[in-house]
């Protein structure tokens, strides 16, 4: 049925709160699975894309996510890039990967398993490079505040995804 899901996750949570009483049922450990998770809504919600028009595969969306987290702090730390601008070239970099992708899929004929496994192997290659194989670490902490500045006990990128998940299902419907 169209809850199965949330069903799974009342059973699990009975369970662990059986299992483990006065550990799993707390205030705390609903902060951590909900603050730590959003980085898996927003990928869920890019193979949604490519779910909804038919193809069941595309193993680069990780990568994706991956350069365009890469190429943000790269330009901003090491070559002095406003923020907004590294932000910009993300996007638009990710996005041509996306089209090359699909043309090689559709005008091409390229089977889609072997486009989106080798682009994302191109993109995992290129984060390491343009990062000379380490963290990068410097990016200013109001960045950070976009993202993890608390709204009640949870992180605020917990409530966009909420909103983008709401905003997909909304439009899906």
């Amino acid at each position: 049925t169209r809850t199965a899901i949330i069903w799974i996750w009342v059973v699990m949570i009975v369970i662990y709160t059986l299992l483990e009483p006065g550990q799993f049922f707390e205030a705390g450990v609903f902060q951590t699975i909900f603050s730590s998770q959003q980085a898996t809504v927003f990928l869920a919600l890019g193979l949604l894309c490519t779910v909804c028009v038919g193809e069941y595969v595309d193993l680069s969306v990780a990568s994706l996510f991956g350069l365009s987290a890469t190429i943000v702090p790269v330009l901003v730390v090491f070559h002095g890039w406003n923020v907004t601008a590294a932000c910009a070239v993300a996007i638009v970099a990710t996005t041509a990967f996306g089209v090359v992708n699909g043309a090689l899929v559709v005008f091409v004929g390229v089977n889609v398993i072997v486009v989106t496994l080798g682009s994302g192997t191109l993109m995992l290659g290129l984060a390491l490079w343009i990062s000379h194989l380490g963290d990068v670490a410097g990016m200013s902490n109001s960045y950070a505040g976009f993202a993890l500045h608390s709204i009640f006990g949870l992180p605020a990128s917990f409530y966009y995804g909420v909103v983008l998940v709401l905003a997909f299902a909304y439009i899906l419907a």
